[in-house]
């Protein structure tokens, strides 16, 4: 097996209409969640204030060339706050997965990233479990797959306005099968970042 080294976002699949960036809807969005998550700058993603749920798709780094297979762990490293109007009724909860090419089928479950209580920015980790799909999808199709961020968004009488703001991901301490024609699987590693904090995974496969 060998260690990825970090995936950063590359480039937007599907974006919904309640999503936008900090200088507004203009493509690409990408490049407001590209920087280190332990550095970020004011660049960020986030739903809008129509108070409604929305998801965007997001292209990362290609898998390298003798990727074989995933094994069965990746985690999303992230810089994410909150804000609100301060009437503190609505929820909200931005989940990351990671799903196929087709925007829909899920490869991992979900983990919250962010929630109406994040007041602070913060940078923090979250660990996916790949699921049987995820697990056996080869380069090609992970060079096709994308992170979803999904804003889940629950309102309450008349609304808060509560905003998810996203300032960076990557994925970071992922492990692969190697496939080298001609050569024996063999064992390679490379420098992979660590990071601190967790929040408790949630969800499953649906």
């Amino acid at each position: 097996m060998a260690s990825l080294g970090d995936l950063i976002p590359i480039g937007d699949g599907t974006i919904d209409v309640a999503i936008d960036h900090d200088a507004g809807r203009g493509t690409p969005y990408f490049t407001h969640l590209d920087e280190s998550p332990d550095s970020p700058g004011s660049d960020h993603v986030l739903n809008d204030q129509s108070e409604t749920d929305g998801n965007y798709f997001i292209s990362f780094t290609a898998m390298p060339s003798d990727f074989g297979t995933m094994l069965d762990t990746l985690d999303i490293r992230h810089s994410v706050d909150a804000i609100d109007d301060g009437s503190s009724n609505d929820a909200l909860d931005v989940y990351a997965a990671i799903v196929a090419s087709d925007e829909s089928t899920l490869w991992s479950d979900e983990v919250i990233i962010c929630d109406e209580l994040d007041s602070v920015k913060a940078t923090s980790t979250d660990g996916w479990t790949l699921n049987g799909t995820g697990l056996a999808a080869d380069k090609a199709a992970w060079d096709a797959a994308f992170i979803r961020l999904r804003w889940d968004y629950q309102k309450v009488a008349a609304g808060d306005d509560v905003q998810g703001r996203i300032y960076a991901v990557r994925l970071i301490n992922g492990t692969y099968n190697i496939v080298a024609a001609g050569q024996p699987t063999q064992i390679r590693t490379q420098g992979v970042p660590t990071g601190s904090g967790s929040r408790t995974r949630i969800g499953g496969f649906n």
